[in-house]
């Protein structure tokens, strides 16, 4: 949850986080 904002995003943003948030469109993607 915390690291660089390229890695984590910004330290005060909202949500899931981005990696988990990419992970879960990745997977979404890769099963169509």
């Amino acid at each position: 949850s915390d690291g660089c904002p390229s890695c984590v995003g910004p330290g005060g943003e909202n949500g899931m986080g981005g990696k988990a948030e990419s992970l879960a469109i990745l997977k979404i993607l890769a099963q169509q």
